[in-house]
């Protein structure tokens, strides 16, 4: 199954599949270890609470539709109508299989564009890779996501994406550096509070300056 879950992320992306897939980490018990150890180490009792009302408010599209440019809800409108992938739909169908999936996984789900956006990685076969190596290394809990896309990178390697290794460390040497200026586990950003925030701003504040970008 981690092998499948990593296969999903390439180049079509398959919302489906993905749904499929995260439902069944949902009910397994490492799915639900991996949650716990996330919200232990993540953020504190306060700030979980906050994280988890976030999630499961509905994106309100004219509300990012108004915000003025360079904000990241106007890099994200423009990223929905670029790529057309609204995660807000994946959730709620998860959601619709699994009465309240744990915060990791509904995170997971609901932010990935936006990770993609603040780090300034495309949603390529390749940036799909680099992401989650990007991720993992700024992860309050790394393991999950070492657990999942680390025993994928041979599989995907021999089904002719001679690439993933490259990416994948590409991606954890950005995160690496990111986490060494004090950058933050992306998962605990509240991005819902911040559509009219410029994403420069963001960056900042959470020291996930994209000019730090490993060559």
């Amino acid at each position: 199954m981690l092998c499948e879950l990593v296969e999903s992320l390439k180049d079509p992306y398959d919302p489906t599949k993905n749904i499929q897939l995260m439902s069944q980490l949902c009910r397994t018990p490492t799915g639900a270890l991996w949650a716990s150890l996330w919200e232990s180490k993540a953020a504190s009792s306060a700030e979980i609470l906050h994280l988890r009302a976030l999630t499961e408010q509905p994106l309100d599209l004219e509300e990012i539709a108004s915000c003025t440019e360079g904000t990241l809800g106007h890099r994200y409108f423009q990223w929905l109508g670029e790529y057309g992938i609204p995660l807000q739909d994946q959730l709620d169908r998860l959601s619709g299989k699994i009465d309240q999936p744990p915060l990791y996984i509904a995170r997971l789900l609901k932010t990935h564009d936006l990770h993609h956006i603040v780090l300034d990685i495309p949603p390529t076969k390749d940036g799909e890779i680099m992401l989650q190596g990007a991720i993992s290394a700024l992860s309050s809990s790394p393991g999950p996501f070492e657990a999942l896309t680390v025993p994928a990178l041979p599989y995907l390697a021999a089904r002719g994406h001679r690439g993933a290794f490259r990416a994948w460390k590409k991606g954890f040497d950005l995160g690496k550096a990111l986490k060494g200026q004090g950058g933050v586990d992306p998962l605990v950003i509240p991005y819902e509070d911040l559509w009219k925030t410029q994403v420069s701003d963001i960056c900042s504040k959470y020291n996930l300056q994209v000019t730090l970008h490993i060559k």
